[in-house]
C-alpha cells in the first residue's frame, strides 16, 4: 500500500468515526430540545388549567400547534376544546 492511499484510507475512516459521534450528539441534543419544549408546554396547559394527560404521546408538530393556540388571542373555551381534542387523539395512539 502506498503512503498516499494510507493517508487517504486513514481519513476516510477518521472522517465516518467524527459523522456517527457528531449524530449521536445531535441526536442528544434534539432530544433534549424536544424534552425542554414539552416542559414548556405543560407548565403552560397547567397554567391555562388545560389536563396534560397524553402530552408524552404528542408529535413535534402537535407541541407547536398547542403552544401556538395556548400563546393566541382565542377564547378560553375555544382554547380548551381544541388542546382536549389534539391531547385526546395523541391519548389514542399507540
Amino acid at each position: 500500500m502506498t503512503k498516499l492511499t494510507a493517508i487517504a484510507l486513514a481519513a476516510g475512516l477518521a472522517l465516518s468515526a467524527t459523522t456517527g459521534a457528531f449524530a449521536q450528539d445531535n441526536s442528544a441534543s434534539i432530544n433534549n430540545g424536544q424534552s425542554m419544549m414539552i416542559g414548556a408546554l405543560f407548565n403552560s396547559l397547567t397554567a391555562e388549567g388545560i389536563g396534560t394527560d397524553g402530552i408524552e404521546k404528542l408529535t413535534l408538530s402537535e407541541v407547536a400547534r398547542l403552544n401556538n393556540l395556548i400563546h393566541s388571542d382565542a377564547e378560553r373555551n375555544d382554547k380548551v376544546g381544541q388542546a382536549n381534542l389534539i391531547l385526546e387523539r395523541a391519548r389514542e395512539r399507540e
